[in-house]
């Protein structure tokens, strides 16, 4: 550790150099456009492409590596490249964590490796707490890593938990009512009233 670096200021260092790259996006939704248009009382189908744009921009602001969350919501794939202290344990970004499919580094040759599954630990998939990542007898890890996880509540909208199901129709039906609130990309300038209490308890720890 560099001298008067704290280890939060260390973290936050290699927080900054991680790369993150989607791999497969979620295969559908959070939410359908048939609840969509439940929830907004809309019978006609005038409107099914914007609702449906509506809903993709709702999700946006949670799901994802710039979302609020933190966090995947509709399984994904996505790949992470991170400097590692050669002993450190690894926290995973974009939770849960469903799988860790691969880890691999460049040799002094630039050839790709894969490290082994069998050298490694992962710990908590499946949970609310993200994937934690140990070497077996604390054999060291290559000075840069890239791993390819996948990550999200499952495969269904169901199973992403309901607030945030709640908070994607909320802010869906607070940008139908409100178009001319919205910015040029189609953020609102403000959130509806009850949002931040639907999704701050599914906030990463550490993201």
């Amino acid at each position: 550790m560099e001298q008067g670096q704290s280890a939060q200021d260390r973290t936050h260092s290699l927080e900054a150099r991680m790369s993150l790259m989607l791999i497969t996006p979620p295969a559908t939704q959070p939410v359908t456009l048939d609840e969509a248009k439940a929830h907004l009382r809309v019978a006609y189908d005038d409107d099914d492409i914007y609702i449906t744009d509506l809903i993709t921009t709702a999700t946006a602001r949670l799901d994802g590596a710039y979302g609020l969350l933190g966090r995947c919501l509709i399984t994904q794939t996505w790949r992470t490249t991170m400097p590692v202290p050669s002993t450190a344990a690894i926290v995973l970004p974009l939770g849960p964590h469903q799988s860790v499919d691969a880890i691999t580094y460049l040799d002094d040759a630039r050839n790709t490796v894969t490290i082994d599954p069998e050298s490694y630990v992962v710990d908590y998939l499946g949970s609310t707490h993200p994937a934690v990542l140990t070497r077996v007898d604390g054999a060291p890890w290559p000075r840069t890593v890239s791993i390819t996880f996948t990550a999200g509540y499952g495969d269904i909208p169901d199973n992403v938990p309901f607030p945030l199901r709640s908070a994607i129709l909320l802010h869906v039906a607070h940008l139908f009512e409100n178009r001319e609130s919205t910015t040029t990309l189609g953020f609102l300038k403000e959130l509806p009233h009850g949002y931040a209490d639907l999704v701050t308890d599914y906030r990463a720890w550490a993201f």
